[in-house]
C-alpha cells in the first residue's frame, strides 16, 4: 500500500509538472506550431497508458498492426512502431550453456554507436534508406528513465535509459527520423537489455516542424498511474508464480535425491550385509572342522624312531 501511494504521488506531481510544460508551451514558436490536444494512446485492453499533446490534425491510430503507422497527419506525416528486440548477457560459463542450448545466444550491450552500426545500418538499408547522424535526445532520455524506474523489477537492478535520435534519407534524399528507447539493467547475476523504435517520415517542407513536435509530445507525455499499477501488480504475480513453481521444482529435485541417496544407502547396507553373513557362514564352517596343520613349535614325541637335530635358541 506504501508503495502503491508513493507512486500515484509521484505520478501525479510528475504529470502536473508536464502538463504545465505544455500549457506554457507557446502556441507558435520558430515557424508556426500548430494547435496540440492531448491524445490517449491505449493498450490492448483498452486502458490508456498514457496522453501526448500532439497537433489536432494529427491521428492517433490504437491497435495498429506491425507495418501500420501508430500516428497520421497530414502533408505524409507518418509515425510506426517497430518490433522492440531484447537481449541477456552473464559472466557465468553455466547461464551461457543454458542459453547457447536454447538457440539464443548471449549478447553484452555494446556502445550506442556500435549498436546504431551493428544493428539499424544494415536493417534501414533493407528499407533504403541511408544514416547521416544520430545524437541523444536528453528529453526523451529524462522521462524514459523516470517511466522505468515506476515499473517492477522481479530481480534487484541498476537500470538506465537513452533515448537516440538519428537521421536518413532514402534515395531521392526525402528524410527520416528514428528514436530509440535504449534499456540496460545490471544485477549481480546479469545483463538484461533491449530497444524499440519509433520511425518518423513526412514531406520534405514540413519535416523538421514534425519531428520537432513528436519530440516535444514525447517529452510531455502524461502517463496513468493506474495502468502502471496494473501493470506492476501483473509482473510481481508472475514473478511469485515463478519462484514458486521454481521453489516446487528444487523441493521436487531435493526429494528426489533424499530418495534416490536412501535407496543407495539401502543398497550398500544390504549389500554389506550379504558379504558379512557370508563371511560368518564360511567362518563357522571352518571353526567346525578339526585343525590338521601341525604346530610350528611342534616337538616329537620321545619314542619317535626319526632323529631330529636342536636348533639353538636364540635368546635377546
Amino acid at each position: 500500500m506504501k508503495m502503491t501511494s508513493s507512486l500515484i504521488v509521484a505520478a501525479l506531481v510528475y504529470t502536473t509538472v508536464q502538463a504545465g510544460l505544455a500549457q506554457d508551451k507557446p502556441a507558435t514558436p520558430g515557424g508556426g506550431w500548430e494547435r496540440l490536444t492531448m491524445q490517449p494512446f491505449q493498450d490492448a485492453q483498452g486502458m490508456t497508458i498514457l496522453e501526448m499533446p500532439l497537433p489536432s490534425t494529427w491521428k492517433v491510430i490504437n491497435g495498429a498492426k506491425p507495418g501500420e503507422p501508430g500516428i497520421t497527419g497530414p502533408d505524409g506525416i507518418k509515425m510506426f512502431y517497430f518490433p522492440g528486440r531484447n537481449f541477456v548477457y552473464s559472466n557465468d560459463p553455466q547461464m551461457q550453456q543454458i542459453h547457447a542450448r536454447s538457440g539464443q545466444p548471449m549478447r553484452p550491450a555494446p556502445p550506442v554507436a556500435q549498436l546504431i552500426q551493428q544493428d539499424l545500418v544494415p536493417w534501414c538499408a533493407t528499407l533504403g534508406l541511408k544514416y547521416i547522424k544520430h545524437a541523444e535526445i536528453p528529453e526523451l532520455t529524462k522521462i524514459d528513465q523516470w517511466y522505468s524506474d515506476q515499473l517492477y523489477k522481479a530481480m534487484p537492478s541498476k537500470n538506465k535509459t537513452v533515448a537516440i535520435g538519428s537521421d536518413w534519407e532514402n534515395a531521392n534524399g526525402e528524410p527520416h527520423f528514428i528514436i530509440m528507447h535504449l534499456n540496460v539493467g545490471v544485477s549481480a547475476q546479469m545483463q538484461t537489455w533491449g530497444y524499440y523504435c519509433k520511425g518518423l517520415q513526412a514531406e520534405k517542407k514540413v519535416f523538421d516542424k514534425a519531428k520537432q513536435q513528436l519530440i516535444f509530445a514525447l517529452a510531455n507525455a502524461r502517463y496513468n498511474p493506474q495502468q502502471i499499477m496494473a501493470y506492476n501488480q501483473r509482473e510481481a504475480q508472475k514473478a511469485g508464480q515463478s519462484w514458486a513453481e521454481h521453489n516446487a521444482r528444487m523441493a521436487k529435485n531435493q526429494a528426489a535425491f533424499e530418495a534416490s541417496q536412501r535407496a543407495h544407502v539401502n543398497k550398500s547396507n544390504a549389500i554389506n550385509e550379504a558379504i558379512m553373513s557370508g563371511w560368518r557362514e564360511r567362518n563357522a564352517a571352518s571353526a567346525s572342522i578339526p585343525s590338521t596343520k601341525k604346530p610350528t613349535s611342534w616337538i616329537p614325541h620321545p619314542a619317535s624312531t626319526t632323529k631330529w637335530t636342536a636348533a639353538p635358541i636364540i635368546t635377546g
